[in-house]
């Protein structure tokens, strides 16, 4: 079993050989947020499966070749450590409120804002 800090420094040094998408980091900054999947998924537009596939495919992107498990606690762990460098842009439009905004509706006629549904996804309007 490895100590804290050899997995911490296992994480850091997961590195990208290409930049996250915009879709990637909002679902990578989503789950450091403590965001549940399904959570995520209604500020994107995905559902809560998509964004289970996504954030599984980034840990192993991110995480392969290393010894790290690529589960979603690394994940949270690598996203704070790498705040700075490969999510800066994203951790800048979370705190000015831009990061779910482009949610990729548009191909479907939905509204493209953040929490754009007046009504309870499940209720029909009368």
């Amino acid at each position: 079993m490895s100590l804290p800090a050899d997995r911490i420094s296992s994480i850091r040094n997961g590195r990208l050989a290409m930049p996250l998408t915009s879709r990637q980091e909002q679902v990578v900054v989503g789950v450091a947020c403590g965001l549940k999947n399904t959570e995520i998924g209604e500020l994107t537009g995905l559902s809560h499966v998509t964004v289970g596939r996504h954030v599984n495919l980034i840990a192993q992107r991110i995480f392969s070749g290393s010894d790290t498990h690529p589960g979603r606690e690394s994940l949270i762990i690598w996203a704070y450590l790498h705040q700075e460098c490969c999510l800066k842009d994203a951790w800048r439009r979370l705190e000015t409120g831009e990061l779910f905004k482009d949610r990729g509706d548009a191909r479907h006629g939905k509204r493209n804002t953040l929490f754009a549904r007046s009504s309870h996804p499940g209720q029909r309007k009368q």
